[in-house]
């Protein structure tokens, strides 16, 4: 594209950009509310929200109590809210069943009418999100994952004991990526990749600390996804360093689809030989199965794709965030650890055959109080969502414009002082109370990092009872301790919250 081209695409873009504005404020009444600083011409509020959640919010709410504030998004009427009213007004709404994000950032990260995340044609992502919720999410797959899991540990655990007897330090994000991606891909594919074995070889034999390629593409894709998703496309198509940087993300999101495509193809061949050795119908004994008899009955093969990817993606990232946050929390709290450890193996020592199963690892209160504390402290999902795309909705009293966007602070609610006492301090012994003020756990609505109603995490039973499993078992087997106590922890804010890096020690418990 030569100098003058872009020159007069861009005029054109800016000026469309300057009369979706003009139309917007043409269009604000007295009964609007107030408008969010940190706006900029031409783009409104995009700028700021591009500096991701950790930042716009606050910068938002900085100087306000108000709890519903009007944003422009590149010329798109939007609306920041918090609050537990509104957040339960707008997730309890059977409305506002769709995610946003603008159809060039859809097109880039490949989930245009297809996958499940952000996928905004209603019909293919019900059915899409059907399929998922039919197979991996079932309450009775849910209690087949403790034998898989259980087994899946033992495998690494004279891994983790030759690191322990040691002192060999590791990255907790390096482990619990590598080990919730060997639990998704099993689960989606019934494949072993080993990838925690392989990270915890390196780190005995003292070599270079790789990632799983597979990894790799995940956390790129997931940073890809934040970007394109914040980004106006104005300023990745035309402005030199936005251009690099899509062309990065791109060449990431292209390497995470061809790698997925291979499993898949993989699946499909073995499907089609076993069907063919044992002259048998083909049974769909896992969600990539599903997907092979689905696509055969006419589901596009990229839809099919993008639901792996999606799955995979999110199973790996919010899980192995989850699990490196709290074992920060937990080495920077020893009295918590050394409760939860009593606890586990108080258990254990009550069980039959010495191992946690879906029935006993429920009598956990302290452990799933800790991954629930985790959860508020350091949400995944910082913000939801949604597209109005109904008239008459209120907030507050202000009635919302159709077409409009909603931004929901999660994380500002469990977060506010005025919601939860000392909202800083990692106290797990919070959610050991109980409430009854309904919502998604029973602490109404100023708790819901899973999101609710329809939009909610599909894959919310099987996270926390892959959570469950994983940190049971570590924290009754390992004590373990900050290699350097005094440095500040690392948090980057991609799409989800993502742990940094930090070092630990385990030491044998048992």
């Amino acid at each position: 594209m030569d100098n003058k081209t872009v020159v007069l695409l861009t005029t054109i873009t800016v000026i469309a950009a300057i009369a979706s504005l003009a139309i917007i404020k043409k269009d604000r009444r007295s009964e609007n509310p107030p408008v969010a600083p940190g706006s900029y011409p031409f783009f409104g509020h995009a700028l700021t929200l591009a500096q991701g959640s950790r930042v716009f919010f606050k910068a938002f709410f900085a100087d306000t109590d108000i709890d519903l504030l009007e944003i422009d998004v590149a010329g798109k009427r939007g609306y920041v809210v918090r609050g537990v009213e509104n957040t339960r007004k707008i997730l309890t709404a059977t409305q506002l069943n769709t995610r946003y994000l603008p159809k060039d950032a859809l097109i880039e990260i490949g989930e245009y009418h297809q996958g499940i995340l952000f996928n905004s044609d209603i019909e293919s992502w019900k059915y899409n999100r059907k399929m998922l919720v039919e197979s991996i999410a079932r309450p009775r797959f849910i209690r087949s994952l403790a034998p898989k899991i259980n087994s899946y540990l033992a495998n690494i655990y004279p891994l983790l004991d030759k690191l322990a007897e040691s002192k060999t330090p590791f990255l907790p994000n390096m482990l619990f990526g590598s080990m919730s991606l060997d639990v998704i891909v099993d689960i989606i594919l019934t494949n072993n990749r080993h990838a925690a074995e392989s990270y915890l070889q390196t780190c005995i034999d003292g070599k270079t600390r790789k990632n799983d390629i597979l990894l790799d593409l995940v956390k790129g894709t997931m940073e890809a996804t934040g970007f394109f998703a914040n980004t106006p496309s104005l300023l990745y198509k035309y402005f030199p360093s936005y251009i690099q940087k899509a062309e990065k993300y791109r060449k990431v999101i292209r390497e995470f689809e061809e790698c997925t495509r291979e499993l898949f193809t993989a699946k499909q061949q073995e499907k089609q030989q076993t069907a063919m050795d044992e002259n048998v119908a083909e049974i769909a004994e896992d969600l990539a199965s599903g997907l092979v008899l689905a696509v055969k009955s006419g589901m596009a093969l990229n839809n099919a794709i993008e639901v792996i990817k999606s799955i995979i993606a999110g199973g790996t990232d919010t899980s192995s965030n989850t699990m490196s946050f709290l074992l920060y929390e937990l080495a920077c709290n020893p009295e918590i650890k050394n409760e939860i450890h009593t606890e586990v193996a108080a258990l254990i020592a009550d069980s039959e055959n010495s191992e946690f199963d879906s029935q006993n690892i429920e009598q956990l209160p302290l452990l799933q109080a800790a991954i629930l504390e985790i959860s508020r402290m350091y949400s995944e999902a910082q913000y939801l969502l949604r597209d109005v795309q109904i008239d008459g909705f209120t907030l507050g009293g202000t009635v919302l414009q159709k077409d409009s966007l909603l931004f929901i602070w999660i994380q500002g609610n469990q977060l506010s002082s005025e919601l939860w006492e000392k909202p800083e301090v990692f106290n797990p012994k919070r959610f050991l109370e109980s409430k009854e003020l309904g919502g998604p756990f029973g602490y109404g609505f100023s708790y819901a990092s899973f999101g609710h109603g329809i939009r909610k995490c599909p894959g919310e039973a099987l996270a926390l009872m892959e959570m469950k499993l994983i940190m049971a078992n570590l924290c009754l087997r390992y004590d373990f301790e900050l290699v350097d106590p005094t440095k500040q922890l690392e948090i980057k804010d991609n799409l989800a919250l993502e742990c940094g890096n930090y070092e630990v020690i385990f030491k044998h418990r048992i």
